[in-house]
């Protein structure tokens, strides 16, 4: 009698613990895929030089061409770019290298 018990107890806990398998790497997938997916920071890509990289990206998430142009110029500035600086690709120099 005892040893059904245990067996059923012992059933029960294995399905739990397989669907709680399942669920857990059912959501690693979604984050992972979701990570995948997120466009790059506009303004690490500005910092990078990356300026038409920069712009496409807030074009994709921003609502209006408006607000993506505003949003563009002001991570420029913020970044010390001239915010009339139409470059695609820009070199930029890093302070306090060694002498």
């Amino acid at each position: 009698m005892e040893k059904g018990v245990m067996d059923a107890y012992e059933s029960k806990f294995n399905v739990y613990a397989c669907a709680c398998a399942i669920v857990a790497s059912m959501v690693s997938i979604i984050f992972g895929y979701g990570i995948l997916k997120m466009p790059e920071s506009p303004r690490w890509l500005v910092m990078q030089g990356r300026l038409g990289e920069a712009k496409k990206t807030l074009f994709d998430v921003s609502n209006t061409k408006e607000e993506a142009e505003a949003r563009f110029r002001e991570v420029k500035i913020a970044a010390g770019i001239d915010e009339n600086c139409d470059e695609d690709k820009i070199v930029t120099l890093i302070e306090g290298g060694s002498e």
